[in-house]
C-alpha cells in the first residue's frame, strides 16, 4: 500500500476577523409613535435609510410632527451607506439631560434612554457612537446659558457619567454627540467646553441652512445625523474634519475630497451655526474662538469648493490624551481587542518557575503574543502606527493579585496647519 503523508485541514490559523462593528452607531431622538409600526422606547436596527419606511417614518412624518428624525437618518446613510444605525424614539421634547441621565432606566420612556440603549440585548452592545437630538415640542422655550440652550450644558456631564457607568460594565462607548442647540450671544461669552472634563462627549453646532429654513422649530437645530455619518465612514483614527477620507463609498471614489456638499439635493451647499449665523459671516478670529472652545461646526476653505467639518474635539482639556474623538475611538478599540484576546486566560492555570515562583518565561511569552497578535490587527488595518505589549515576568498573579499587561499604541499624526514659503526667482 502506497500511503504517503496525510495533510489535514486546520482551522483558526489565519487570525480570522470578527464582524467589524466600527460603523455601528445609534441615534436617540424625540419623536412620536406610529401605531402598529414603532413605539416610543423601541429599538430598531437600520441598514439603509429606506428601512425607516417599515416603521412609518418618512418625510411626511417629520413635517407633520415638526421633528427631524427621517432627516438625521437620511444624513447618516448619505455619508456612510455601509453603516448600521440603531434608532430609539423618545417622547418629543424629552430633554437631552434626561436622555443622558445615568440614573434613569428608560421606564417610563425617556429618562436614562442612553444607558438603556447601550445595555439592551437588541443592540448586541456593538454601538460605538450615539447621537442625541432634542426635537422640541411646539411650545418649547429654551433657557439660555453661556451662549447655548442650557439643556446642552446639563447633558454633557450626564452623558460622560453614563459612559463611565458603561465602562464599568466593560461596554466601551467611544463618543456621545449632543445637538448643540441655539448658539447665542457673542463667541467670547460662549461656554468653553474644554473645561467640562467630559472626554467622551462632543457637541455639534453645525447646521445646514436649507434645513433651518424649512420650519421655525428647525431654526436652532444642529446636524447630528450628518456628523454621525461622517464619523462612521471614517476609520477610527481619522479626524472628523479631514478634507479627504481613506475609504470612500464606491459612488465617491473618483472624488478628490469628501465634502458634505450634495449638489443634486442642494444640501450643504453652504453652512451655518445652530444660531442661524452663516459660516460666511464668521471672521477667522470667530472660527478660532469656536474651535478653541471645543465645538464641532462646518465651513469652507477659501478658494476651494465644498463644505467640511472643522475638527473633532471632545469636551475636555486640549492637553488631554483624549481631547479628540479619534483618540477615544482608537483607545476603545485597543481596549476591546485586549479584553477579547486575554479573556480565555481568565481563571486558567499557568506554570511557575519552581525556583522563582514567577510564571515560566514561556508562559509570559505566550500571554504577550496573544495580546500583541490582536493589537497588531490595528496596524494591519491602518489604524495606528505601531503597538507594544510588555508583561513584567516578575509577577505572581492570583485571586487577589491581577496580572498586569502593559500595552501602548502609537497613534497616527493629524495635519492641522500647512505653511508654504514661496519665493519669486528669475531662474531655478
Amino acid at each position: 500500500m502506497f500511503k504517503g503523508p496525510n495533510p489535514q485541514k486546520l482551522t483558526g490559523q489565519l487570525g480570522g476577523r470578527e464582524k467589524n462593528t466600527d460603523k455601528t452607531f445609534a441615534l436617540i431622538a424625540g419623536g412620536v409613535a406610529v401605531e402598529d409600526m414603532i413605539d416610543l422606547g423601541q429599538i430598531v436596527e437600520l441598514k439603509q435609510a429606506s428601512d425607516l419606511e417599515a416603521y412609518g417614518i418618512d418625510d411626511a412624518y417629520d413635517a407633520n410632527n415638526k421633528v427631524l428624525v427621517k432627516y438625521h437618518v437620511d444624513e447618516f446613510f448619505n455619508y456612510c451607506p455601509s453603516g448600521t444605525l440603531f434608532l430609539m424614539l423618545v417622547p418629543q421634547g424629552t430633554a437631552m439631560q434626561d436622555i443622558c441621565d445615568p440614573e434613569g432606566t428608560n421606564d417610563p420612556v425617556g429618562v436614562g434612554a442612553l444607558l438603556a440603549l447601550m445595555q439592551d440585548e437588541a443592540t448586541r452592545r456593538e454601538i460605538k457612537v450615539v447621537g442625541v437630538v432634542l426635537n422640541p415640542a411646539d411650545d418649547y422655550v429654551a433657557t439660555l446659558e453661556d451662549g447655548l440652550d442650557s439643556d446642552v450644558l446639563a447633558a454633557i456631564p450626564k452623558a460622560q457619567a453614563t459612559v463611565v457607568a458603561l465602562k464599568e460594565q466593560f461596554i466601551y462607548l467611544d463618543c456621545v454627540l449632543l445637538e448643540g442647540r441655539e448658539v447665542n450671544g457673542t463667541f467670547a461669552d460662549l461656554k468653553d467646553l474644554t473645561t467640562m472634563d467630559s472626554e467622551n462627549v462632543a457637541v455639534v453646532i453645525a447646521a445646514d441652512p436649507v434645513i433651518q429654513a424649512l420650519d421655525a422649530l428647525y431654526e436652532k437645530t444642529a446636524a447630528v445625523g450628518t456628523a454621525l455619518g461622517n464619523l462612521a465612514i471614517r476609520k477610527i483614527n481619522e479626524c472628523l474634519g479631514s478634507v479627504d477620507i481613506i475609504n470612500k463609498p464606491d459612488a465617491k471614489k473618483g472624488n478628490e475630497n469628501y465634502s458634505l456638499s450634495v449638489a443634486a439635493t442642494g444640501r450643504w451647499m453652504s453652512a451655518a451655526l445652530s444660531s442661524g449665523a452663516k459660516f460666511s459671516t464668521l471672521s477667522m478670529t470667530d472660527q478660532q474662538t469656536i474651535t478653541d472652545k471645543g465645538y464641532i461646526y462646518a465651513g469652507s476653505y477659501a478658494g476651494y469648493d465644498g463644505v467640511f467639518f472643522n475638527e473633532s474635539p471632545t469636551c475636555t482639556d486640549v492637553a488631554s490624551d483624549y481631547a479628540t474623538i479619534e483618540r477615544n475611538r482608537t483607545w476603545n478599540k485597543a481596549a476591546r481587542y485586549l479584553r477579547q484576546s486575554l479573556l480565555p486566560k481568565m481563571k486558567g492555570i499557568y506554570k511557575k518557575d519552581p525556583e522563582t515562583g514567577y510564571p515560566m518565561p514561556t508562559v509570559v511569552a505566550s500571554w504577550t503574543q496573544l495580546a500583541r497578535k490582536k493589537l497588531e490587527l490595528m496596524v494591519v488595518d491602518n489604524e495606528v502606527s505601531g503597538v507594544e505589549v510588555y508583561i513584567d515576568p516578575e509577577q505572581s498573579p492570583s485571586k487577589d493579585v491581577p496580572l498586569v499587561v502593559n500595552a501602548r499604541v502609537v497613534i497616527d499624526g493629524i495635519i492641522y496647519q500647512i505653511n508654504i514659503p514661496i519665493g519669486l526667482a528669475n531662474s531655478i
